[in-house]
């Protein structure tokens, strides 16, 4: 007897559902999310509106499958003070709870972005939610962050799958910055590292601009200013993170373009005078000549010489220029040089953490100079030049 009892508790046990469980039918599968700055403000919190863009499984079909009319998402916006009290008023508007497993994108406005403290507490909700992916990508808007919900170019059913679209291309451009994921920027809101965010312009209702950047106090939490595409170039130079790209560069007043294959950049932070450190970048690159006017031959290793310092001239004028609005405009370390003396340098750390890029803000008076050494692997298919035509001297 007590054999069948124990078996029948046994079933009972294993044949019972979930108590939490919910049925796909039952979820609004949301997959970029946009937060602005609420049209009025009614009391002494800040109160803001999330607009969540949500899949419509049925306007994804093909037109054999169906009308085709259908639209593949719903954009749904409501307003409130926290982002977790507006999540969970979402489902009375809609029915469906909302389901962040499959969040690809969220989009800050640069509104938001301005308030002290405030993107970070919104962040909050994205960085500690547990259906959240770690890398959930993240962006700011020039505009209203929910306009880039709408747009919508012919070749694409889904506004956030075509600015994924676009941001994964412009990973091959040394002018944009790759896009900052939820998992890193919980570790700068922690070590309170300053930090750039990719800016992201609407043009038209069919077209948008993944150019530039903005850079974030990492005391405040809050936008500082902005770099524009040829400051990230000198960004990207001396973070050596770019996967390609082009340079532009003269030589005797005849346009050449460098093509990168490969960059990296090795940084050394001397602290002995913890006041005015000495920072030494070198940035090494492998390339290519995509593209020349004039009439000389790249055969000629005198004129090959001369392209290469061009090159490297270009390549550290750019990446000065960055240091120097880095350093006088922003007064932000956005290069990550605070997590490399915290890792090399400890015990100078603790001393001058409160007054890197804050306080005194010694990064402001920091010594930095920049080298760069660039090997061209290939002069192209051949030494004929556009001008002449002829190929040689």
């Amino acid at each position: 007897m007590k054999y069948k009892l124990l078996t029948l508790l046994l079933t009972v046990v294993f044949l019972t559902g979930c108590w939490d469980e919910m049925n796909i039918e039952e979820r609004g599968f949301v997959i970029g999310s946009a937060i602005d700055l609420a049209e009025e403000q009614t009391s002494e919190n800040v109160h803001v509106t999330l607009t969540n863009q949500l899949v419509v499984p049925a306007g994804l079909g093909t037109p054999a499958q169906g009308s085709g009319e259908e639209k593949a998402f719903n954009n749904l916006s409501a307003t409130g003070e926290s982002i977790d009290n507006i999540v969970h008023s979402m489902g009375v508007i809609t029915s469906r709870v909302p389901f962040f497993g499959h969040l690809q994108l969220v989009i800050i406005s640069s509104e938001i972005a301005k308030q002290p403290n405030l993107f970070s507490s919104i962040m909050d909700f994205f960085i500690r939610d547990p259906e959240m992916r770690r890398k959930v990508k993240v962006i700011i808007s020039d505009d209203k962050a929910k306009k880039l919900l709408d747009v919508l170019p012919a070749n694409e059913k889904l506004p956030v799958m075509y600015i994924n679209s676009v941001i994964e291309n412009a990973e091959n451009s040394i002018e944009s910055f790759r896009p900052l994921i939820v998992g890193e920027l919980h570790q700068l809101v922690l070590e309170q590292d300053s930090y750039i965010i990719p800016r992201v312009t609407v043009k038209d209702k069919q077209d948008l601009s993944y150019m530039g950047g903005v850079a974030f106090s990492g005391k405040s939490n809050k936008m500082v200013g902005t770099l524009d595409g040829m400051e990230m170039i000198g960004l990207n130079l001396v973070k050596g993170e770019s996967k390609g790209g082009t340079i532009k560069f003269r030589v005797e007043d005849q346009l050449m373009i460098y093509e990168i294959s490969n960059l990296n950049s090795k940084i050394k932070i001397d602290v002995k005078d913890k006041e005015n450190p000495h920072i030494t970048i070198k940035i090494d690159s492998d390339g290519s000549i995509g593209e020349m006017y004039g009439s000389k031959s790249l055969l000629k290793k005198e004129y090959e010489m001369k392209i290469k310092e061009e090159i490297e001239s270009e390549m550290e004028d750019l990446a000065s220029k960055t240091v120097e609005v880095a350093q006088q405009d922003l007064g932000l370390d956005v290069f990550g040089f605070a997590p490399i003396i915290r890792q090399r340098h400890y015990d100078t750390w603790k001393q001058i953490r409160n007054d890197w890029d804050q306080g005194e803000n010694y990064f402001a008076n920091a010594t930095i100079d920049v080298s760069a050494t660039i090997n061209i692997q290939s002069t192209g298919a051949t030494d004929r030049t556009k001008e002449t035509g002829i190929e040689g001297e």
